[in-house]
């Protein structure tokens, strides 16, 4: 009987390390791809990952408004790294409407991200800069209203099946 007993717990012990082997052996693999990975990454990487990841603006969140509207606009592309020339883009067009609106830069992107995601929902295209472009035009004309007016007015044309064009040149009207 101890023989048998002993002969059963060898057995269980021996089938237990293979598998160990077996579960540990892909687990390896896992964690060196994920080590290369690591290793290879640079601050910037960590930052713009980061930034992806962040669903809004909070408050303190003003100075990186450009940089993740531009993260936002190719939230398509995990590999796209925006250039200082592309943040500019949007910088330029974000203080425009600050100033012109007097809103904090993120509610502009924050309002912006919001607009295009419930165009998107109703099958409707536009990219963030043709959006802030848009509204450029709208406050420039001394259209009266805040900027989250102006995005929601913005959404009810577009439901209305106007083009990005004719809902601005309905937006200028109202003056």
């Amino acid at each position: 009987m101890e023989n048998k007993l002993l002969t059963l717990v060898l057995l269980i012990m021996t089938l237990s390390a293979c598998e160990q082997q077996q579960v540990e052996h892909p687990g390896d693999e896992a964690a060196a791809k994920i080590e290369n990975n690591v290793e290879n990454k640079t601050e910037l990487d960590y930052e713009l990952d980061a930034l992806r990841l962040m669903p809004f603006l909070a408050v303190h969140d003003d100075a990186i408004a450009a940089a993740w509207l531009s993260l936002q606009d190719h939230s398509h592309d995990n590999d796209y790294k925006p250039t200082p020339a592309n943040i500019a883009q949007y910088e330029t067009r974000i203080q425009q409407l600050a100033k012109q609106l007097k809103e904090d830069r993120r509610i502009i992107a924050n309002r912006t991200v919001q607009t295009r995601d419930l165009l998107v929902q109703n099958q409707t295209q536009e990219s963030l800069i043709h959006l802030l472009d848009g509204m450029i035009e709208v406050a420039r004309a001394g259209v009266e209203g805040d900027y989250g007016s102006y995005c929601q007015w913005y959404i009810n044309l577009r439901q209305s099946d106007f083009s990005h064009q004719e809902t601005i040149d309905k937006m200028k009207a109202l003056k």
